[in-house]
């Protein structure tokens, strides 16, 4: 009796999968024609962290900030003479908060969106 209680069991279980196939397969594939249509992205999507490392002033707030202590920044100079001689970011520790972003005064940090 076990033999056939072990084939129904393994029917039903079949019908199930099957089932959640079924549904899968009736859904409508969403497809985007890239280079033509490009994707509406969500109104809070933050995208890639770029670095100008150019308009830094070596304030060192994105560092102080950091959760994830990917960036570095030296400086050199003195008051408004002050910039960057190392800017660089850890992109496999960046958790891409946007905190440093948000605490830059001149944006050397910043979002590209659509990435």
């Amino acid at each position: 009796m076990s033999i056939l209680s072990d084939i129904f069991a393994g029917f039903i279980t079949t019908m199930k999968g099957m089932a959640v196939t079924g549904k899968e397969f009736l859904i409508p594939a969403y497809t985007v024609q890239y280079p033509k249509e490009k994707r509406v992205m969500p109104e809070r999507f933050r995208g890639m962290l770029v670095c100008d490392a150019s308009r830094c002033i070596a304030c060192n707030k994105c560092v102080r900030i950091c959760p994830a202590e990917c960036l570095v920044c030296e400086g050199t100079g003195k008051g408004k003479e002050r910039r960057a001689a190392l800017y660089s970011v850890d992109y496999a520790k960046c958790c891409w908060c946007g905190l440093c972003v948000d605490a830059c005064p001149t944006n050397c940090p910043y979002n590209v969106e659509g990435l």
